[in-house]
């Protein structure tokens, strides 16, 4: 009974997610997967020496920019191909 409840609280303090997917994909998607790899990076590289954390930062940061540049592309083609 008491997981019930702590579940209802949980759920309470959260805010209502209706579409949490974009409809559409800016320019600036590959700018903000970067900086979310870099962030990424540095959580899981938090107890590591500085030198290392900033190379794990940069290199998931790179990742993800290039990551969010071929999704950014992929769907201007799926979008260019729909429309045919």
């Amino acid at each position: 009974m008491r997981v019930i409840w702590l579940v209802l609280l949980v759920g309470s303090v959260f805010p209502r997610v209706e579409d949490p997917l974009p409809d559409e994909i800016g320019f600036g998607f590959p700018i903000v997967l970067a900086g979310a790899g870099a962030a990424l990076g540095r959580v899981i590289y938090a107890s590591a020496p500085r030198a290392q954390r900033e190379r794990a930062m940069g290199r998931l940061s790179v990742w993800a920019f290039w990551l969010g540049g071929l999704l950014y592309a992929a769907s201007v083609v799926a979008q260019v191909v729909s429309n045919l």
